[in-house]
């Protein structure tokens, strides 16, 4: 196997290990782990419903159905443009505010990088900083 087809492995190794400690890390606030993306990715601002399917590199009829969700329990506002009522924007709303406290990102970051130097999180972040310009690189080819 070549290094490149080992990288891909293991992005994939890395993203199913992810979403599961995600998952069990967001159970503890009765969500999923896409539920807690999703609520980190609206933490500073409303986005449309494309771009945060963008952000989220998912469907948008999937992120639709998540955000549909996670309006019946109050966590998301969801208002047609006015200009445009295809359109929709997501937001937070105040209980998701309170849920998503620096408390839990905290605890979130410290579970994953828990025991790694700051000069290896320097050295990961340079590293996939690199890989995400080479695939972007390569989705304008």
């Amino acid at each position: 196997m070549s290094e490149e087809e080992m990288i891909l492995r293991m992005f994939r190794s890395i993203y199913a290990s992810l979403m599961s400690r995600m998952n069990e890390f967001c159970s503890t606030y009765q969500l999923t782990g896409v539920q807690c993306l999703i609520m980190l990715e609206l933490q500073e601002d409303e986005v449309t419903i494309s771009e945060l399917a963008q952000r989220m590199m998912m469907k948008p009829s999937n992120v639709s159905g998540v955000v549909k969700r996670m309006e019946k329990r109050g966590l998301v506002q969801r208002r047609r443009s006015t200009q445009d009522e295809r359109i929709v924007y997501v937001s937070l709303q105040q209980e998701a505010l309170n849920t998503i406290s620096d408390e839990m990102k905290t605890r979130l970051v410290d579970s994953l990088f828990h025991d790694v130097t700051r000069e290896q999180i320097t050295e990961i972040l340079h590293a996939v900083i690199l890989l995400d310009t080479c695939i972007r690189r390569c989705e304008h080819e």
